[in-house]
């Protein structure tokens, strides 16, 4: 039995066991490429796919990350106000103007971080669950018969496949 290219025909099938699913789709994209129908593509996934279901909850820096939160905000109300002031005022760049504002400035910033602290756990939480899939520990097996030799040592050499 021949091919296009006469040359004999591979009688058995070579298969790889691949890290699913990056290495896998490597290799059965390359399989595509290389002219062969999903038809003569045997593509065996991991009998249980194993997960890890990991919960996220940013307790421990929650007070802290709540005061800068409250002193950001806080800071640029305040901001806003002086700047504000300044404006309607017409008050130029004076001693006392920039003193002021800066006073203004600073006692924004500690009463949003207070208000941060005291209103910050009230707050919903931001809880997660992450799922992290072990897909790194399983492997896919892919299963084909090359039409010739060139393409059996081809994928033997390049994707470590294995005759049966």
């Amino acid at each position: 039995e021949t091919n296009v290219n006469d040359k004999p025909m591979v009688a058995e099938s070579i298969a790889g066991k691949f890290i699913y699913p990056d290495e896998s789709r490597l290799v059965y994209a390359s399989l595509l490429i290389k002219g062969y129908n999903r038809n003569d593509i045997k593509f065996a996934l991991p009998q249980k796919m194993p997960k890890k279901y990991v919960e996220t909850n940013e307790t421990p820096n929650k007070s802290i990350r709540n005061l800068k939160i409250g002193a950001l905000f806080g800071g640029a109300v305040s901001i806003a106000i002086v700047l504000l002031y300044l404006v309607l005022t017409e008050v130029a760049f004076t001693e006392n103007s920039i003193l002021i504002s800066m006073l203004g400035i600073g006692v924004g910033i500690l009463w949003g971080a207070l208000l941060g602290g005291i209103i910050g756990p009230f707050l919903p939480a931001s809880t997660s669950i992450k799922i992290k899939s072990l897909d790194r520990d399983s492997t896919a097996t892919i299963r084909f018969k090359p039409r010739n030799r060139i393409d059996a040592l081809y994928f033997k050499n390049k994707w470590h496949f294995q005759t049966e």
